[in-house]
């Protein structure tokens, strides 16, 4: 390892100084006194919660000792104003939006669900219990009274059979007791992944459980949308999704797995939901039993609620976290380049910098970062050392505040001095001390990177293969990193679906290989389970993270160590900043494994081209950021165009050279929020058979086109009966209509003779339904590539292909993506120029985002068609398309 650092310490790689989302959503909200606001309140996080369910949306509210259930198929946008849930005063909700699974879309499906055969309590609960049909008949068997098929009030049902138990079983000694461990003895008869909420409405108490699917708890003292610190009605919020805690309050409690909390407004505790190990209040590691209390301290989210709120200009998440990826991309890369300007200039000043900070001053400095209650104390109060500041300070809100006065989190204290003492003379000083905490975070993720080189290392020594198991936009990512690895450094990067390895790959996997998951929340339940049975059959195998979730299930539980995509907050189901951001990562990756392998694996260059390259790839990586401004300054006009002729098409293919990846992913941005059907595929790969789609269009289908012309005709007959035409009162010409388009579509149709009925209409009529197909190219700026992607440009729009040709400037590239073929005049090309790179590697950047954009602009045009027709609840729409859902779980 030493000599591997001296190695890098060499080369242009700084190393300064050597740490599946399940649908449908759940809120339980509690205030200590009664808000006439809480419906308000609950309709604005259920509308948060949209994007993970629009089946049903239901609410329970408990006001003293009643309790109002509201609930109704239907997407919060629409059935909180139908329900009047606004006007609902109350101490405690319990809400959920539905995606549903088990159980039809109607009223006694959708949750909460508020029982009492033999207790009453009330609840709901996101994610699948798979064993959901054999509770249902135990609990029938045990005199539940069932009403539905949901599993959510299987689950609610099996607490109460539970609680009813240990309550009359005289072993403890509070009700809480009693649920508390009905909580425990319900998950071990549940079968599958949920995360749940729970209310004992006879105490108050609220019970959030997290089995298998994200949750989170957050701590506040103000009314929801008024600035922390007013310390009026204090609450406890418990939800799936983070955005709806941080809405309310942005000190929160990180939940592991087989965790559940006890809380109500003034209190909280977390249990052991089942055995497992964790860090006692010394620090020490033990065996925690199934109902044990375990300590957890809560910690302030750097997160701000402008993060996850529309800024001034955008209409929608995904335009906006698509324009964001600039900055995403270069918070990211200043991690792997010493860090943001200021920190470059502070580091070149010795330490000190521009601000020349005194003794006293570095002083302060080390007090605030040495992250202990004690120091904290003594650095705010030399620094903020007037009566009035200190006064503030010593009454600061529970966000920063401990038992003993402080919270012993630098980083917090720092982003809440930053945000509060504006004006004071000395906030500068609060900044410097926030480059020491950006400097530290720097020096861990080197320090990851070089445990990552070491594990490739020892990997590609041994024989072994590195192995990426992910899904969805991680998977794509996963495959264009490939690109990298092979390109920059010569190593085989193997990118798997869940379904892949254990279909032909989980009998093969041994303690020579390394395994790399990419999953943005850190939850995807696909891929825990693989490396669930991973760690069972190679206890031994290396395992690095890539996630945006710092605090998620594979990044503290299952990883051996992780590496940050630091993002930020993405709220649109459709993902795009953390793709480019896994892009970025995995360059980084490549270019440091590169680096200590001295150059790519079996390269013909000699040693000092092989350094050479390597410094021009690490510019290039500075360069990210700026070649992403230039795509969206650029391409606009080019991408509005393409977008007006391909949003009504009812599918196209993209066919990429060499970057199957970004194709996949542009697909899969179209079929997300489009809804057309679109696939990405190796460009050289739609001649061996894809290609019989080009010529006739059937795309829209013949009984869909049956059927509207028969209501069509319908719907003439009637018009002209109506309008007092001289039409048979037995409909006899609605009938010779009818009955002519059928023969357009029945070849069988008897003929009948008649001036209307012949001339051979139905061949006429599809030849006017004809289209030439959409193919859109992408391509680097590689001679072969392009090569190849003229040969097929040309040999596809000869056979009935309109063409969109997306790559950097090249003439024979232009010319063959505008120029009409022979015989053809209503042929349509469009060519979209990305800024030079020169680099397919480069070109793998800027071709996504103008995926990304296409996609975007196709579906608000397409949203605009169908809403301007009438049509309800299509599911076009750029952050929450129909059948989508994601968990946005980021910190």
């Amino acid at each position: 390892m030493l000599r591997l650092r001296q190695r890098l310490a060499r080369l242009p790689i700084p190393v300064p100084g050597l740490r599946f989302a399940l649908a449908c959503g759940v809120i339980g909200l509690v205030y200590h006194k009664r808000n006439v606001r809480l419906g308000e309140i609950a309709s604005r996080l259920l509308r948060v919660l949209e994007y993970r369910g629009y089946d049903s949306t239901g609410g329970a509210f408990q006001d003293g000792d009643r309790i109002t259930l509201l609930k109704a198929p239907g997407a919060p946008s629409a059935v909180c104003e139908k329900l009047e849930m606004d006007g609902r005063p109350g101490s405690l909700f319990c809400g959920q939006v539905r995606w549903a699974t088990y159980g039809a879309v109607d009223e006694l499906n959708s949750q909460p669900h508020v029982v009492r055969c033999f207790e009453h309590i009330y609840g709901a609960h996101n994610g699948n219990i798979s064993n959901n049909a054999r509770l249902k008949e135990f609990l029938l068997e045990q005199g539940h009274s069932v009403v539905s098929d949901n599993d959510g009030e299987m689950l609610i049902h099996l607490v109460e059979h539970h609680y009813h138990a240990e309550r009359g079983s005289g072993r403890h000694a509070d009700l809480q007791g009693a649920m508390r461990a009905a909580i425990v003895a319900a998950s071990r008869q549940v079968e599958g992944s949920y995360a749940s909420v729970v209310v004992l409405p006879e105490t108050g108490t609220v019970y959030a459980v997290k089995s298998g699917s994200s949750l989170y708890l957050g701590l506040g003292d103000g009314e929801a949308g008024e600035e922390p610190g007013v310390a009026e009605n204090p609450f406890i919020i418990a939800s799936s999704d983070l955005t709806a805690v941080l809405k309310m309050t942005r000190l929160v409690v990180p939940l592991r797995q087989g965790q559940f909390v006890e809380y109500s407004a003034l209190d909280h505790r977390v249990y052991a939901l089942d055995e497992q190990r964790h860090l006692d209040e010394d620090g020490r590691e033990r065996l925690f039993a199934a109902g044990d209390p375990i300590d957890v301290p809560p910690h302030f989210s750097r997160l701000h609620v402008g993060e996850i709120s529309l800024r001034d200009g955008f209409e929608y998440f995904m335009e906006q976290e698509i324009a964001d990826q600039v900055d995403s991309a270069r918070r990211l890369v200043r991690y792997f380049s010493l860090g943001s300007e200021r920190l470059r200039e502070f580091r070149e000043g010795g330490g000190q910098g521009r601000l020349l900070i005194s003794a006293m001053e570095r002083k302060l400095l080390a007090l605030i970062l040495a992250k202990s209650p004690g120091a904290m104390k003594e650095a705010c109060r030399d620094l903020f050392d007037d009566d009035a500041l200190w006064e503030m300070f010593c009454e600061l809100p529970p966000e920063v505040r401990a038992d003993d006065g402080f919270y012993s989190d630098a980083s917090s204290l720092l982003v809440w001095a930053w945000e509060h003492f504006t004006d004071h003379p000395r906030r500068d000083l609060i900044k410097l001390a926030d480059l020491y905490s950006e400097n530290d975070e720097i020096n861990e993720l080197n320090t990851k990177l070089m445990s990552f080189v070491e594990d490739a290392r020892a990997t590609i020594e041994a024989g072994g293969q590195i192995i990426a198991v992910c899904s969805g936009t991680s998977y794509n990512a996963a495959r264009t990193g490939a690109l990298f690895f092979n390109d920059i450094c010569g190593v085989k990067f193997v990118p798997m679906l869940p379904g892949e390895y254990r279909g032909q790959y989980n009998h093969c996997i041994d303690e020579r290989d390394m395994l790399v998951t990419i999953s943005q929340s850190g939850e995807t339940k696909d891929v825990i389970d693989v490396v669930d049975d991973v760690s069972r059959r190679v206890p031994s195998l290396r395992h690095v993270s890539l996630v945006n979730n710092l605090n998620s299930t594979l990044a503290q539980e299952r990883a051996d160590y992780f590496l940050p995509l630091r993002c930020g907050p993405e709220i649109a189901v459709p993902a795009t900043k953390s793709f480019i951001n896994q892009l970025t990562l995995l360059y980084g990756m490549a270019l440091y494994l590169a680096a200590a392998q001295g150059g790519r694996r079996n390269s013909s260059r000699s040693h000092s081209e092989r350094f050479r390259l390597i410094r021009r790839r690490k510019e290039r990586l500075e360069q990210i950021p700026g070649l992403l401004e230039e795509t969206l300054e650029t391409t606009g006009a080019g991408v509005e165009e393409a977008a007006e002729l391909l949003y009504q098409y009812p599918s196209l293919h993209i066919l990429a050279t060499r970057m199957w990846g970004v194709a996949r992913e542009g697909a899969l941005k179209i079929r997300e929020v489009v809804l057309n059907h679109a696939e990405g595929i190796e460009a050289t790969e739609f001649k061996h058979g894809p290609n019989t789609i080009l010529g006739l269009n059937t795309g829209y289908g013949l009984d869909q086109l049956r059927s509207f012309t028969n209501s069509l005709a319908e719907r003439l007959a009637e018009r002209l009966r109506d309008g007092g035409s001289p039409l048979p009162k037995d409909n006899r010409w609605g009938a010779v209509i009818q009955r002519q388009l059928r023969r357009l579509f029945d070849p069988e149709e008897p003929e009948k003779g008649g001036p209307v009925e012949s001339g051979g209409l139905g061949r006429d009529l599809l030849a006017s339904l004809y289209r030439d197909y959409p193919l859109i190219y992408v391509t680097g700026p590689g001679k072969r590539d392009i090569e190849l992607t003229v040969t097929q440009i040309n040999t596809h729009k000869i056979r009935g292909a309109s063409s969109v040709v997306i790559g950097e400037s090249d003439e024979d590239l232009r010319r063959a993506a505008l120029e009409a073929p022979m015989g053809n005049p209503g042929y349509r090309g469009i060519f979209i120029e990305l800024p030079p790179s020169g680099d397919l590697i480069y070109t793998s950047f800027s071709a996504i985002l103008v995926l990304q954009r296409l996609a975007l602009a196709m579906c608000l045009k397409k949203k605009a068609l169908l809403d301007g027709l009438g049509f309800e609840n299509h599911g076009v729409h750029p952050d929450s398309p129909k059948n989508v859902s994601k968990s946005i779980t980021v910190d």
